[in-house]
């Protein structure tokens, strides 16, 4: 007769585990698609490494953000 063996409650939980992990980078991946589109249409820069919105100072016209501006 063979044993009987319980089950293995570690598989079923590593199982679950990486579902929840795909479940949120496939959520995490479908928010960035959508914020880079969003972004396209409307024309604005992407974020960079800080978080922060990267802008070229001197296309605005300052060469630094310390100076006032200077009427042209």
């Amino acid at each position: 007769m063979v044993p009987i063996r319980p089950p293995l409650w570690g598989g079923l939980f590593v199982t679950a585990l990486s579902g929840g992990a795909t479940f949120y980078t496939f959520t995490v991946a479908r928010d960035e698609y959508r914020a880079t589109h969003l972004r396209m249409l409307r024309g604005s820069p992407k974020p960079g490494i800080s978080g922060r919105v990267d802008i070229n100072l001197l296309e605005l016209g300052r060469k630094h953000p310390d100076e006032p501006d200077t009427p042209q």
